[in-house]
């Protein structure tokens, strides 16, 4: 958490099956990657603000599962977000 902050970046590590930091061989891991989604600075903690940038993010994560599905052997599968 502190490389990130330092660097200002998200740092994604990647693990295979078991938690393991390799991927066993036969089955790829696939990562994609959306738009990022900024925070208003002047409503910090707001519940507008907060539900503003949840419903944004599951626009974003419906939008990037229906951009890819097709790729990944998934195009007939429906994305439900509870």
């Amino acid at each position: 958490e502190k490389l990130s902050k330092l660097l200002r970046i998200s740092i994604v590590l990647f693990f295979g099956r078991l938690g393991l930091p390799i991927a066993i061989v036969g089955r790829g891991l696939h990562y994609v990657i959306g738009n990022p989604i900024m925070p208003p600075s002047d409503s910090i903690g707001e519940d507008a603000a907060v539900r503003k940038m949840h419903d944004d993010f599951c626009k974003e994560m419906a939008g990037i599962f229906e951009r890819y599905k097709s790729k990944y052997g998934w195009g007939h599968k429906r994305l439900r977000i509870v």
